[in-house]
């Protein structure tokens, strides 16, 4: 029958899953799903169908940002163990080189130009400095931005090669 248990877990955990996938989202808001289930279903009753959803574990909520989100289990885990990884590149630790940053702006340099024959001059100034700043920050992440062309890629394979022995 349309309002089965069994059917309307599995209605509202599939409806999660595509409203997810074609939205590009790792979550739902409690319209956002309702509108969900009724593209897939019209005719539910969505709360009913939610709830049901949440007593089986087939679906999970997430009030802690101050709204309602509904996650798959599997999407709930990866943004856990995402934002989890994330604290922890932002937690202190040591920094990655104990070089001075007189002696890491050679050796990034020397590295440079073995590694590109494009680099024969070396990197230009502010490329070197952001490699330094990498190197001797206390924390993990970073974010290297630039335009089209600047060299990001090229200096992440200058920092890849100064690092392989990490």
């Amino acid at each position: 029958p349309r309002d089965a248990p069994v059917r309307l877990k599995a209605l509202v955990a599939h409806a999660l899953e595509l409203g997810c996938q074609r939205g590009g989202h790792v979550f739902l808001g409690a319209e956002q799903l309702k509108g969900a289930l009724a593209a897939v279903d019209s005719r539910v009753d969505a709360d009913q169908a939610i709830n049901f959803g949440l007593e089986a574990d087939m679906i999970i909520l997430d009030e802690s940002f101050g709204s309602a989100r509904y996650y798959t289990p599997k999407l709930h885990e990866a943004e856990v163990k995402l934002s989890e990884g994330l604290a922890k590149l932002c937690s202190p630790a040591a920094p990655l080189s104990k070089l001075s940053e007189e002696a890491l702006a050679e050796k990034i340099q020397e590295t440079a130009k073995r590694l590109s024959p494009a680099l024969k001059a070396g990197l230009d100034q502010s490329q070197v400095d952001a490699l330094v700043g990498i190197l001797t920050s206390p924390t993990r992440l970073h974010t290297l931005t630039a335009g089209p062309g600047c060299g990001k890629t090229q200096l992440m394979e200058v920092l890849s090669e100064v690092l392989k022995h990490k």
